[in-house]
C-alpha cells in the first residue's frame, strides 16, 4: 500500500458513500452555473458586437439556456439519477479491479463461546417459536374482529381509514407478542455473550448510564451542539495500560418547533495520566474546530473527507500517521458507521463513530431482532465490529507512543488506571 490516498478497487466503500452526495452536488452546481452563465455572456457579447452576428449569438445563448432550465426544473430527479450512476460505477470498479488486500477472513468465534452460542441459539429458537405460535392465533383473531366490526355494523368506515387502522392493529399485535421474548433474548445476549466478546480484548466491563465530558468535543466540531443527551451501554476498563471508555449515546436538539436526533453512535475515549501538550481535532470536511489552525496533510483522499486542526502542525502529523489515517478511512466499511472523527486534548484522546448510516434506531451493542437471524451470525457481526473499533484504538495508541512532543514536558505516554475521565461516575470507574 502506498498510502491512504489510494481509493481504487474495493477500498473505502463507506468513505466513497459519504463523499458521493457532495460530489453530485458539486457537479450539478457547476453544470447550472455554466448553463446560466454562458447565455448571459453570449447576450452581452451580442450586444457589444452588434451587426449580423448578434442574432446568431443570441440563438446560441437561447439553445444553451434550455438544458439549464430543464435540469433546474428536474433537479431532484437528476440528483437521484447521478447518485445511482455513481453507485453503479463504484460497484463496477470494485468488481473489475478488486481490492489489493487479501480477502478478510471471517471473524473467528472463540471456542470458549461455543457453549454460550449454543445456549443463545436454543433460547432464540425457543422464544421465536413461541412468538410465532401466538402470532398465528392472535393475528387472525384480531383480523376477524376488525372485519366483523366493519361489515357487521351500519356505520362503516371508508376503506382508506379502515385499511390504515387494520395495518396499525396488525403491527401492534406483532410488537406486543414479540417485545417480551425479544427483550429476554437481548438481555441474555448482553449479559452473557457480550462480556465474553469484550474479554477477548482485555479486562473490560459493561455498564450503563455513563455520560462522558462532551463540551470540548462540541466546541471543536467533533460533536454537534445539543440540548439533551441519552446514554445506553458503556464499556470501560484497562486496555494496553490505559483506561478505555466506549459509550453508546444519542444527542438531541429541541427548539420551539421540533426535537431532532443529531447524533447516535459511539464515543471512544483513551485516558492518559498526564496532559497532552497539543490539541488536535479531525472533523468532517467543511466543519470548523474552534479556534485551532488547520493542519495540512499530504493525503488527497483523507483531506477530501476530513479537515484536520491542531495547535501544533508537527504533533498533529505525528499523531495522524499513514496507518492511523488508513484505519480511519477504512474502519466504517461494511458497518452502519460514518467515517470516525477524532479529538486529542487534555488527558484524553477521543474518536467518535456516528451511526447515522444505520438509521434512527441504530444501536451498537444490541442483537438484531430474534426472528430471522441465527445466534452465531449475530455474535460474529458484533465480534467484527469490536475488532474494527479496537484496531483503530491500537493504531492511535501506537501513534501516540512514538509521537514526539505530544505530551507536556516531563510527561510520558503512561496512563493512570485509577484516574477516571471527567464526566464518569464512581460506579463506572
Amino acid at each position: 500500500m502506498s498510502g491512504a490516498g489510494q481509493s481504487e478497487g474495493g477500498r473505502y466503500a463507506a468513505v466513497r458513500a459519504w463523499l458521493r452526495p457532495r460530489q453530485v452536488s458539486r457537479w450539478l452546481g457547476l453544470f447550472l452555473v455554466a448553463f446560466f452563465l454562458v447565455p448571459i455572456v453570449c447576450l452581452i457579447l451580442a450586444d457589444a458586437v452588434g451587426g449580423s452576428a448578434a442574432p446568431t449569438i443570441s440563438l446560441i445563448a437561447f439553445l444553451v439556456l434550455i438544458p439549464g432550465i430543464v435540469v433546474g426544473a428536474a433537479l431532484p430527479l437528476v440528483w437521484i439519477g447521478l447518485m445511482i450512476f455513481l453507485s453503479f460505477r463504484d460497484h463496477r470498479a470494485q468488481a473489475a479491479v478488486g481490492d489489493d488486500r487479501p480477502a478478510p477472513a471471517p471473524t473467528a468465534i472463540p471456542r470458549e463461546l461455543a457453549a454460550d452460542i449454543a445456549e443463545l441459539e436454543r433460547v432464540r429458537a425457543e422464544v421465536s417459536a413461541a412468538a410465532r405460535k401466538r402470532l398465528v392465533i392472535l393475528l387472525p383473531l384480531v383480523a376477524v374482529v376488525l372485519l366483523g366490526i366493519q361489515f357487521g355494523t351500519d356505520d362503516k368506515l371508508a376503506w382508506p381509514p379502515f385499511i390504515l387502522i387494520f395495518a396499525i392493529a396488525m403491527f401492534g399485535v406483532w410488537q406486543l407478542v414479540t417485545y417480551g421474548p425479544n427483550r429476554h433474548y437481548a438481555e441474555l445476549f448482553k449479559t452473557v455473550t457480550l462480556p465474553r466478546l469484550l474479554a477477548r480484548h482485555g479486562a473490560l466491563s459493561l455498564a450503563r448510564d455513563h455520560v462522558p465530558e462532551l463540551g470540548e468535543l462540541v466546541a471543536n466540531g467533533v460533536l454537534p451542539g445539543f440540548t439533551e443527551v441519552e446514554t445506553d451501554d458503556h464499556v470501560h476498563g484497562p486496555y494496553r495500560g490505559r483506561q478505555l471508555f466506549i459509550t453508546e449515546l444519542r444527542l438531541r436538539h429541541e427548539n420551539f418547533k421540533k426535537k431532532g436526533v443529531l447524533f447516535r453512535g459511539l464515543v471512544v475515549e483513551i485516558a492518559f495520566e498526564r496532559p497532552l501538550q497539543q490539541t488536535i481535532a479531525v472533523v468532517m470536511q467543511g466543519a470548523r474546530a474552534g479556534g485551532l489552525p488547520p493542519v495540512r496533510l499530504e493525503d488527497p483522499l483523507f483531506e477530501a473527507v476530513y479537515s484536520a486542526f491542531g495547535s501544533d502542525q508537527i504533533a498533529a502529523r505525528a499523531l495522524l500517521t499513514p496507518m492511523t489515517m488508513e484505519r480511519m478511512l477504512r474502519m466504517s466499511d461494511g458497518t452502519g458507521f460514518q467515517p470516525p472523527k477524532l479529538y486529542a486534548g487534555g488527558r484524553r484522546l477521543v474518536f467518535v463513530l456516528d451511526g447515522a448510516n444505520g438509521g434512527d434506531e441504530f444501536e451498537s451493542f444490541e442483537p438484531p431482532h430474534l426472528v430471522g437471524t441465527d445466534a452465531s451470525r449475530q455474535v460474529a457481526a458484533l465480534a467484527g465490529e469490536l475488532d474494527r473499533i479496537f484496531a483503530l484504538v491500537d493504531a492511535i495508541i501506537d501513534a501516540v507512543e512514538v509521537a514526539p512532543g505530544i505530551f507536556s514536558a516531563g510527561s510520558g505516554a503512561g496512563a493512570s488506571l485509577e484516574t477516571p475521565l471527567r464526566g464518569s461516575s464512581e460506579s463506572d470507574s
